[in-house]
């Protein structure tokens, strides 16, 4: 059997290349560093506190909006206590939230800051296709400010300095396509082949005959992944998302559905992460307000910002802690999807951290003295997971993204007002 090189990849027509996932013939698997993936997702408006935190120590029973990871809840950290410099919420708190700056008010220099997931990728982008990959469920909150603070900085959770965030891909589509350098400018429109696997096909059968029977499944596998995908893309995305009264149309091929939305793009970032064509990569799954996206699938009505100022009305409060529960379950849907691709003797999920959180901790009071979140993921195999960590309240959240990008291989020392590293 012949020995393959990490970074191989299947070359086809007008430079597409598409990369592949571990093969048994590319060597062993032991931890490096060089094999850690990073994921930030983001929820808006925080969380009902009392449903959101489990006891002190080992996860064992989950609190109800927790729920959903059951069945990874040994992979997964609760951290409690931490917190960024800007106390404000919604369009500072978005900004804030990977940048971990203190956020300035007015339409001059915004204060923000390069981004955690963006300093990752400047390390980590040497390994790989290209450095990060950016996707939103949602749009931009237009012009205008919120108590001083400009709009524009509460829809980009991901900066490249102080003035300038990253463009989000929201179409499922586009996002797939940016997996292959070169597709949608060197090669025919996708509307014209049933698949981008058409153009490597000459590759895969030269490629195959080198494998052994165990790669031969694995590959199989892969490419039935993404010929699967390609096919949901289109199915889902055909026809408008339906939006409220007055709501801008938004972007052709968006799903209708928010589940099938979520769910198409969490599987482009595992395809990214399985075929190591990026380390690093973020989600929005909504904004504080004009998400244009429909929950009533989870019997909720109204809108989930006004929700989430349920002052304890039962009814809002019901409707509050079912979204956040939903976004639990994507996030939960993500680590299992990771937790399924095999990776020598660990899986992807092992060669991965994955961060939740959102913008507040108590959408009710605008509380953001602390910060909801959670990290899944190994790390390579040194990380210990399954336990909910209370840290002294006011310590810096900066610490946990030094502590990623440190445990992924980046020489990161020190990150806005860190005070050391933890994971």
């Amino acid at each position: 059997m012949k020995n393959l090189n990490r970074r191989t990849v299947l070359r086809g027509l007008g430079g597409l290349t598409l990369g592949l996932p571990w093969l048994e013939a590319m060597g062993q698997s032991s931890f490096s560093p060089k094999n850690v993936r990073l994921a930030y997702l983001f929820f808006p408006n925080g969380v009902i506190p009392e449903h959101w935190t489990p006891g002190r120590g080992k996860l064992d029973k989950l609190p109800k909006t927790l729920t959903p990871l059951e069945p990874v809840k040994n992979m997964v950290n609760v951290h409690t206590g931490l917190t960024h410099p800007t106390k404000y919420s919604h369009v500072p708190g978005v900004a804030s939230f990977l940048s971990g700056a203190q956020i300035k008010k007015g339409v001059g220099e915004l204060g923000v800051g390069k981004s955690a997931d963006i300093l990752a990728s400047e390390h980590l982008g040497k390994y790989t296709s290209f450095s990060s990959l950016e996707l939103s469920l949602v749009g931009t909150l237009g012009s205008g400010l919120e108590h001083g603070y400009i709009h524009t900085m509460g829809a980009y959770i991901s900066w490249l300095d102080k003035r300038t965030p990253l463009p989000r891909e929201r179409v499922p589509l586009n996002a797939n396509h940016r997996l292959f350098k070169g597709a949608r400018k060197s090669v025919r429109t996708p509307e014209e082949t049933d698949s981008l696997l058409d153009y490597v096909k000459e590759d895969v059968i030269a490629m195959k005959r080198s494998l052994g029977k165990e790669d031969l499944y694995r590959i199989d596998q892969y490419f039935s992944s993404i010929r699967s995908l390609e096919k949901r893309i289109l199915k889902a995305t055909k026809g408008d998302m339906p939006l409220p009264r007055d709501a801008r149309k938004p972007q052709s091929g968006i799903p209708k559905d928010v589940r099938v939305y979520s769910d198409l793009m969490l599987d482009i970032m595992v395809l990214a992460f399985q075929t190591n064509r990026t380390k690093v990569a973020s989600l929005m799954l909504g904004l504080a307000w004009g998400n244009g996206l429909d929950f009533g699938f989870l019997g909720v009505q109204g809108d989930i910002h006004i929700n989430s100022h349920h002052n304890n009305d039962p009814t809002k409060i019901k409707y509050t802690e079912a979204v956040t529960r939903y976004h639990v379950s994507v996030y939960s849907r993500f680590l299992q999807k990771l937790q399924a691709v095999k990776e020598g003797d660990k899986t992807l999920l092992d060669n991965s951290l994955v961060l939740i959180g959102s913008d507040l901790w108590d959408g009710n009071r605008h509380s953001s003295d602390q910060r909801a979140i959670l990290v899944g993921g190994k790390g390579g195999g040194s990380v210990s997971t399954g336990n909910h960590i209370v840290h002294a309240q006011g310590k810096p959240l900066n610490n946990l993204y030094v502590g990623m990008m440190k445990t992924a291989g980046c020489p990161v020392s020190k990150f806005g007002n860190s005070t050391g590293a933890l994971i």
